[in-house]
């Protein structure tokens, strides 16, 4: 079995012949030839189906005892040909044969082999109900909280999973996600995300993964302390969170970390698009911020020239100062932040009530975007311009255009472009013979596909043969027989005839009825018969010799 797929890559025209071999090594009982038989199937004929339908309730029931690796094997094959011959489960229920397979992986996670209880929770996942995903739950957990960091790393993404599709599920190991000071960087990371999706989709636990991920934000590691400030953002979105995850993100634009303050007012940007009339404040405080150019991060500062242009009318007296400092230092900034004051200028020079000064801030702006080096930068000014003070017929919807209402940024729930638990998935990108899981079936297969035929009993004919050889062997008996009476008449008295004669009638009986049963028996107990009738004619002639002994 394990020569099957060398063979098929180096000679690709026995490809049939193999298929064959390993047709009748699928229909094999022992554990390790069965585990080694679909590791060729699946190299070498995977889309095969047909070969797993009357092997298909011998392999769920050989599950528990194949090898650790076998068994990754024989749930990848199971899992696949599940999802081609089964419907979506539909209210809990489920096939007959859909349910065997569910049923046999649950004792695998037990098993000492980290990738088999993973791959247990990855196959509920993706073939089971709630209720099978819920048995997973406790083992995966135990994998999440180990020791080896490389395992541990595996299982909190299927954690991440779980959380973004079922929180409700993981949501009572809330503290099993506590993050420690001495973690490394990649599972600290990880455990954040987890506990942000947690808040947002079970929001009795948000308040307590508030306070964690506050304290995160003031650690000294500035990466983790940036990614707590964005998964306060995120939860800030849920609106009995808004106005409580608002006041602590204010705290944090003051943040002497650039990167921290600049995340900080990112959040605090996508809050106010909520409700912005209710936090006219907030964007005084952020302009000011601007203003006093205490905005370290381009990130920050592109959030912060986007409230302003948008908001313009609520806050009339702050912005034409924010567009005079970003005019002032629009040589010095990214090109991001060019492209944000170039817009910021252009929304401004479409007010109602345009001051002296703004305009001429515009149009230094415009010129300055005229000659720079960036080509996009030079294009949207350009654009802009003729938008703006063209004579087309597009110019008398200038306004509207660029003040229209903004749709609210919606944040991506989880990357599903792979398959959890591969190398793609933890890369982000697709791996070498990366294969993606198939789609449920629209319509069940029929379980009779996947029933052994039952074994008939035949009785074979009578064959000319065992006629000859029941024939002959009764003839030799008769005449041994004739024999041993001749030799007692000669010697023994009448007391010995008649003992004789008793001896020879039970002979002759039991022979008889013998005769009789080998008849209706099989051919096959032809022998047994033939040495049965050897052993009491020597035993007869014996018995025999010590009388004449005796008598003489």
């Amino acid at each position: 079995a394990h020569a099957i797929p060398k063979l098929a890559s180096i000679d690709p025209t026995t490809r049939d012949q193999l298929i064959e071999i390993i047709s009748r090594l699928l229909g094999d009982r022992a554990p390790l030839v069965a585990g080694s038989a679909v590791l060729a199937y699946l190299r070498v004929c995977s889309d095969r189906v047909d070969l797993l339908h009357k092997n298909y309730r011998k392999l769920c029931q050989m599950l528990i005892d194949v090898d650790e690796w076998g068994q990754l094997r024989f749930l990848e094959v199971l899992t696949r040909y599940a999802r081609t011959q089964f419907t979506a489960p539909k209210a809990g229920k489920l096939d007959f044969d859909h349910q065997l397979l569910l049923t046999a992986c649950q004792p695998l996670l037990l098993s000492r082999n980290a990738a088999v209880v993973l791959k247990v929770v990855v196959t509920c996942q993706e073939l089971g109900t709630d209720e099978d995903i819920s048995k997973t739950i406790g083992p995966l957990m135990a994998l999440a909280s180990g020791d080896r960091r490389e395992t541990k790393f595996v299982a909190l993404e299927h954690v991440y999973r779980l959380a973004c599709s079922s929180p409700h599920l993981v949501s009572p190991y809330l503290k099993n996600f506590t993050i420690f000071w001495a973690e490394p960087e990649q599972t600290a990371l990880l455990k954040i995300k987890i506990l942000t999706k947690l808040a947002v989709g079970s929001p009795g636990t948000a308040h307590q993964v508030n306070r964690e991920l506050e304290t995160i934000s003031f650690w000294d590691k500035e990466k983790l302390a940036t990614e707590a400030v964005r998964s306060l953002g995120e939860i800030a979105t849920v609106p009995e969170l808004t106005q409580t995850t608002l006041v602590k993100l204010m705290t944090l634009i003051n943040d002497k970390r650039e990167n921290v303050s600049g995340e900080a007012v990112v959040s605090i940007q996508k809050l106010i698009q909520i409700n912005p009339e209710r936090n006219e404040a907030v964007i005084k405080k952020l302009a000011r911020l601007f203003i006093r150019e205490t905005a370290g991060t381009s990130n920050a500062k592109c959030s912060i020239l986007w409230l302003v242009g948008e908001y313009a009318n609520l806050i009339p007296k702050v912005a034409p100062d924010v567009l005079r400092v970003a005019a002032k230092a629009f040589i010095k900034e990214v090109d991001e932040v060019k492209m944000h004051t170039l817009t910021l200028a252009a929304k401004m020079s479409v007010q109602k009530e345009i001051p002296e000064q703004v305009a001429l801030a515009s149009t230094y702006v415009f010129n300055l975007a005229r000659y720079d080096q960036s080509y996009d930068l030079r294009d949207r000014a350009r654009f802009l311009k003729n938008l703006i003070f063209g004579q087309s017929e597009l110019s008398k919807f200038a306004k509207d255009i660029l003040t229209a209402e903004k749709p609210f940024p919606k944040k991506i729930e989880s990357d599903e472009r792979f398959r959890c638990g591969t190398m793609s998935s933890s890369l982000g990108i697709e791996a070498r013979m990366y294969s993606a899981l198939p789609d449920y079936a629209l319509e069940a297969s029929p379980s009779s596909l996947r029933e052994l035929p039952k074994p008939i009993k035949t009785v074979q004919a009578k064959t000319t043969s065992s006629k000859k050889t029941s024939k002959s062997v009764s003839s030799s008996e008769s005449e041994s027989e004739s024999e041993s009476e001749s030799e007692s008449e000669d010697i023994s008295g009448p007391d010995d005839e008649s003992q004789s004669e008793s001896e020879s009638d039970s002979c002759s009986e039991s022979e008889s009825s013998k005769s009789e049963e080998e008849l209706s028996e099989e051919s096959a107990f032809v022998n047994t018969a033939i040495t049965n009738a050897a052993n009491d004619l020597a035993a007869d002639k014996f018995s025999g010799s010590i009388k004449t002994n005796q008598l003489k």
